[in-house]
């Protein structure tokens, strides 16, 4: 049976596709050729698979991802909704009892900032004031996600919730599903931080723990999934993940390089102009995960008072 034996389980916004590009690197890792295939989050909640993104949701498809010629050690996937899904954590139990698990996470207020820019760039968010964009109705796209939560919390519809930029901050929260599932020796806990300040020695200590070659060194000079937004109102609007223009060219997508999309993105793209989130509104937010912080740091072992400041 065609199965990962490791799984990059989140956070969203904290590193997963950096990691997903140097893992693939290895000679004896494999990656599924689909980024965040979501089946253990999406089996059975929805019907089909999403082709625009590559969602795969039934048994059979999920497993021809992973068709190897055998000579590959370690063979996973990156799916950064694993770690925020209320299911995700069973099914992976059910199915891949043994497998290794990876969790890169970032300061929450940071991350919650960083994939507001990211929905912003893809024209999912609509607001362009953050405090604002927090306080609006959860977007389209995460009802899907939003309904099964509910369920699985038995939370009534009318219950008031906070958006998901808070809710995917929680860490200790899902975490907890893992280390309660598994055996603490197949988590592994990364951060942020060590991506961006030792990058080659996180990389070392992940390939050591899939138990590959720890000496190999990936090419980590490209920055991939760097914080974007549209030039302007329109060119969002033309080239957003919702636009006709988009969904047309969706089938050239595995035709054009990779410097190919770089040098397009930096065509309609730029750098936010306010790439970092203000002191002030850091301030509002840090108190809300401040609880949630201090059990983490228990949980990994890891020293996280930055992220309180």
């Amino acid at each position: 049976m065609n199965m990962p034996n490791f799984l990059v389980i989140g956070a969203q916004k904290a590193g997963t596709t950096s990691l997903n590009n140097y893992l693939a690197q290895h000679p004896m890792v494999y990656m599924s050729p689909i980024k965040e295939p979501d089946f253990f989050a999406l089996e059975g909640v929805i019907k089909g698979a999403d082709a625009s993104r590559g969602i795969t949701t039934d048994l059979a498809s999920y497993q021809r991802l992973f068709e190897t010629d055998g000579s590959f050690r370690a063979v996973g996937e990156v799916s950064p909704i694993y770690l925020y899904s209320p299911v995700a954590a069973a099914r992976i139990q059910h199915y891949l009892p043994q497998a290794k698990l990876v969790a890169i996470l970032r300061d929450p207020v940071g991350r919650a900032y960083s994939a507001f820019l990211h929905n912003l760039r893809l024209g999912w968010e609509k607001n362009t004031d953050f405090l604002r964009a927090l306080q609006a109705p959860e977007l389209g796209s995460w009802l899907m996600y939003n309904a099964v939560e509910r369920h699985e919390e038995g939370l009534h519809q009318k219950t008031p919730m906070p958006r998901h930029y808070i809710r995917r901050g929680f860490y200790f929260q899902q975490l907890k599903r893992y280390f309660d599932r598994f055996d603490h020796a197949q988590i592994k806990v990364c951060l942020y931080d060590d991506l961006r300040g030792d990058v080659n020695g996180l990389m070392a200590d992940l390939f050591s723990f899939l138990e590959v070659d720890p000496a190999f060194i990936p090419d980590v000079s490209v920055r991939h999934n760097p914080a974007r937004v549209p030039r302007n109102a329109l060119w969002g609007r033309l080239f957003g993940m919702r636009s006709p223009i988009r969904r047309f060219a969706e089938p050239l997508h595995p035709l054009v390089s990779d410097g190919m999309k770089r040098a397009l993105k930096r065509l309609y793209m730029r750098e936010p102009e306010q790439k970092r989130l203000p002191p002030e509104v850091r301030a509002e937010l840090v108190p809300v995960f401040r609880e949630d912080i201090l059990r983490l740091q228990d949980l990994i072992g890891r020293d996280l008072s930055r992220w309180l400041v």
